[in-house]
């Protein structure tokens, strides 16, 4: 069949049984062909899950993009709703553990919603330790400056940058805003902001194992960076020490998702 004729097929035999369909698919060249079809057949999301064409278990640096791109699908998952649902198109990649576990992840977002009591020193903690940089201005994903009541943070896992304005404690308002103009643009009620990436997690994580346990994995120098600076060249392969077992997208799907492989 057609490749158009497959995506109809699929998302409608998936839609009888699961809230969840995955598309596992060669090639990320696959995967962009995928994504239209499939979208046009009436999902709530669609995603394009992206990975690296390396094994997950090579020192080479994954780009910020794809890391970010596999946040943005996260976050989607995270806030699926129940009466949604949600397709994605990915790789094999995507079935190797990469990620630090479902649970872990999730505890360490940081969600909002208009109403919310928000302690700002708390926030930026939170933030820091989520990898955000604080900058004077918002011109890319991944940072984040107050000025007064008002706090701009630019989640990596969204497309445009948000604005929290704060009535004493309480938070007021969330929009987004248009990162070039500065003008504010559609009001939102709730907001999931990701880490920065899975660097940020995984030193945490290490840090917090006794020092005998991984001490030894380390020159002198870098233990003392990890340690008192919180950086380490290509964390990303540490994952498999930083938590026992490492998850793959599967494990951030619900219990039944519907799975098509094209070979």
């Amino acid at each position: 069949a057609s490749r158009t004729a497959k995506a109809l097929i699929t998302s409608s035999l998936a839609k009888k049984d699961a809230q969840v369909l995955l598309v596992i698919v060669p090639t990320l060249e696959d995967a962009t062909r995928w994504y239209p079809l499939v979208k046009d057949c009436g999902w709530t999301k669609t995603c394009l899950y992206p990975t690296s064409e390396a094994s997950p278990y090579d020192s080479i640096q994954v780009t910020s993009e794809i890391i970010w791109g596999q946040l943005q699908v996260i976050s989607d998952i995270f806030e699926l709703k129940e009466h949604e649902n949600i397709a994605i198109i990915a790789t094999e990649r995507s079935l190797q553990p990469h990620l630090p576990p479902y649970e872990y992840l999730k505890s360490m977002c940081i969600k909002l919603k208009i109403g919310d009591e928000v302690n700002l020193s708390n926030l930026s903690t939170r933030l820091s330790e989520s990898g955000y940089i604080k900058t004077n201005n918002i011109d890319q994903e991944g940072t984040w400056a107050r000025r007064g009541d008002i706090i701009d943070i630019y989640p990596v896992s969204s497309e445009l940058p948000i604005r929290l304005e704060l009535f004493g404690d309480q938070l007021d308002k969330i929009k987004e805003f248009d990162p070039i103009s500065q003008r504010s643009l559609d009001k939102i009620d709730n907001i999931c902001i990701t880490p920065r990436g899975f660097e940020p997690l995984i030193i945490n994580k290490l840090i917090s194992i006794n020092d005998s346990d991984i001490s030894t994995l380390f020159h002198d120098d870098e233990y003392y960076e990890l340690v008192n600076s919180k950086k380490l060249l290509s964390a990303r392969k540490y994952l498999g020490v930083a938590f026992d077992n490492p998850s793959s997208l599967l494990d951030y799907l619900d219990e039944n998702p519907f799975i098509i492989v094209e070979e």
